[in-house]
């Protein structure tokens, strides 16, 4: 005998979760599949930083915009707010990096505008001796200095694991260790999702939408049901995990091929990463290679020289898929015959919320129901409120400044970086 459902969600990360919790709320019957534990492999291999846009501040400054507001919109939200904790990051800025550190002090100056969606205080510059002062143990040759910012953290597997408990209590179901197989029509312009669970025993659920939130696996997922594989790359990110917290910071500086890396907190241990690079194959990836793990620690070695680690460091690495320019896709497939599927890729945490109640909306148009969620103009007010706190002229301002190399004030004690 076959479950029947309204919705079914494949995969258990952040999107997933919320997507399901949202359908449970609104009184659907659903019911969420994971292929391993929930929480989901690549949230579960995150920083889980929830940053304001400092990422995409240079190249995409809307895209970093959005995000800000998405961090405001989060920060209101008591009970992500209560699970989130203030999270300080050092830059460390050596004399090998040239000109990359006009370009960072460019950015946090221009990050500093949108301090007040994120709740945040301005960027501080700290000293050789200061940056010293605040992380005993960093490698003097070559320091020139510190930029202290702030950011917001949470373990995203645990909030994921939340979202789903708030689906369960709304009469939701979720299944763990369960594998989608195959999905196929089913009488009545149903779908059917063929699963094995954890023992490998066969499972059939039916539901009258399926939204796919699988992340590296969508594409797998949407060949099943005859659509169309959605194009889009993967990126697979390696971590080396190290017990305790061997810093008093979080630390940013350059790491392998000029690539910048963090030294990050993460529950009772501390991640440093990640190592990222394009991935072909199956994205059924959970730890890093031998020589990932040297490449880690001699860069960790190069900034903190005499730190000894406790307990066996060991290398950690996940797949994630990359939509393209915008930060998240939603996909339709009723042109390519899957007419129930849905699917749904975010290439960053900080922008669940809208992947996943875009794809809810279009799952609710195929249950016949009206969309509930007006993400379009949330996102539209957002932006506008963001351009009015900085936005591209600044962007574009401070890119130019750096670029003539007549930015950083020659100064050698902290200070707050006034907007201009």
């Amino acid at each position: 005998m076959r479950d029947n459902f309204d919705l079914l969600v494949i995969g258990g990360g952040i999107v997933g979760a919320a997507v399901f919790r949202r359908a449970c709320e609104l009184g659907l019957r659903a019911l969420l599949l994971e292929q391993g534990a929930l929480g989901g492999r690549a949230t579960e291999a995150s920083f889980g930083i929830f940053h304001g846009g400092l990422p995409y501040l240079f190249s995409f400054p809307e895209t970093a915009l959005l995000c800000a507001g998405e961090a405001a919109h989060l920060l209101r939200s008591r009970g992500a707010r209560m699970r989130m904790r203030r999270q300080t990051f050092l830059r460390l800025l050596y004399q090998s990096e040239g000109r990359g550190i006009l370009r960072s002090e460019a950015l946090l100056a221009a990050y500093d505008r949108l301090a007040p969606l994120r709740s945040a205080g301005p960027h501080l510059r700290l000293s050789r001796e200061e940056a010293l002062a605040e992380e005993r143990g960093l490698m003097c040759e070559g320091l020139l200095g510190a930029l202290r910012f702030e950011e917001w953290a949470l373990d995203a597997g645990d909030f994921a694991r939340a979202l789903i408990e708030e689906g369960l209590a709304f009469g939701g179901r979720a299944l763990a260790g369960t594998r989608v197989c195959a999905l196929v029509p089913a009488p009545g312009g149903a779908s059917e999702a063929r699963c094995t669970d954890q023992d490998g025993a066969p499972r059939a659920f039916q539901a009258r939408a399926v939204v796919n939130a699988a992340g590296a696996w969508s594409a797998q997922i949407a060949g099943m049901a005859g659509g169309r594989k959605p194009s889009f790359s993967l990126l697979r990110e390696t971590y080396l995990v190290l017990p305790g917290h061997p810093a008093r910071s979080a630390l940013l500086f350059q790491g392998p091929a000029g690539k910048h890396i963090g030294l990050i907190p993460h529950g009772a241990d501390c991640r440093l990463g990640p190592l990222s690079a394009e991935h072909a194959g199956a994205p059924d990836v959970n730890r890093g290679t031998f020589q990932e793990g040297e490449l880690l620690r001699a860069s960790l070695r190069a900034v903190l020289p005499g730190l000894a680690m406790r307990g066996s460091p060991r290398t950690v690495a996940a797949v994630r898929a990359l939509p393209g320019p915008r930060p998240w896709r939603v996909i339709d497939h009723s042109r390519e015959g899957a007419r129930n599927l849905i699917t749904v890729v975010c290439g960053d945490i900080p922008f669940y919320r809208p992947a996943a109640e875009e794809a809810l909306n279009a799952a609710l148009r195929k249950l016949g129901r009206p969309a509930v969620f007006e993400a379009a103009p949330q996102r539209k007010a957002l932006l506008e409120r963001a351009v009015r706190a900085g936005g591209r002229p600044l962007c574009a301002a401070l890119a130019a400044l750096s670029r003539m190399g007549s930015f950083i004030r020659p100064k050698n004690k902290v200070f707050p970086v006034k907007p201009r």
